[in-house]
């Protein structure tokens, strides 16, 4: 019941992809740039957030292998996850450029995908899925620059828990990636359910 109620309050959902280091600590620490996206102890990690009187939260964690990829753990979360959402969902042009991923969007109920898809000099794009998800974000550019709210939140995590642990199992290294967003969602719980005894009784001590 609570997540249907959720569903009707949703404003946005945004979607993207990071990963979280595990096993060679000392070489993530240092590491920048092309060398860094050579390291395979890490975790890719799908999230997906929603939008609420903007407020955004992760609603969806979805995690695989080193270098998996994006598009497939998006639709493992729509697989899993019952969507029931009413608005706009946002992602880079990766997701645009994947023919399934593309026709799931448009023909899910309720969602308007705002996803740019790029157009090659010499290719252009023929697929009628990925065509009316280039006519939706050119109808809703404006809607797109709300997706550095899903980055956003990512760092949050990152820098409240850390983005790497010390452990040599991936599967224990997931468990800890998947701890730090439950971990984020309490703390939201716990400050609304902190702000709501501040009102009640704010409201008693007025009576």
């Amino acid at each position: 019941m609570l997540w249907v109620f959720l569903n009707t309050l949703i404003d946005r959902l945004i979607v993207d992809g990071t990963g979280f280091g595990y096993d060679d600590t000392y070489r993530l620490s240092w590491e920048r740039g092309k060398r860094l996206k050579e390291v395979k102890s890490h975790v890719k990690t799908e999230v997906l957030v929603a939008v609420v009187n903007g407020t955004t939260f992760p609603i969806a964690v979805e995690v695989g292998r080193p270098y998996s990829d994006e598009r497939k753990l998006f639709r493992e979360i729509l697989r899993k996850t019952d969507l029931k959402a009413r608005g706009y969902i946002i992602g880079d042009r990766l997701y645009g450029m994947d023919s399934q991923l593309a026709k799931e969007l448009v023909e899910a109920e309720g969602l308007i995908p705002v996803i740019p898809v790029r157009e090659g000099i010499r290719k252009k794009v023929r697929d009628k899925y990925r065509k009316r998800l280039m006519e939706l974000y050119e109808e809703n550019r404006d809607i797109y620059k709300e997706r550095y709210r899903v980055e956003q939140l990512i760092g949050k995590v990152k820098n409240a828990y850390g983005d790497r642990d010390n452990t040599k199992s991936y599967e224990l290294a997931c468990v800890f990636v998947l701890m730090r967003f439950l971990l984020y969602n309490t703390a939201l719980l716990l400050a609304l359910f902190i702000l709501l005894l501040r009102f009640f009784k704010q409201a008693y001590t007025n009576f």
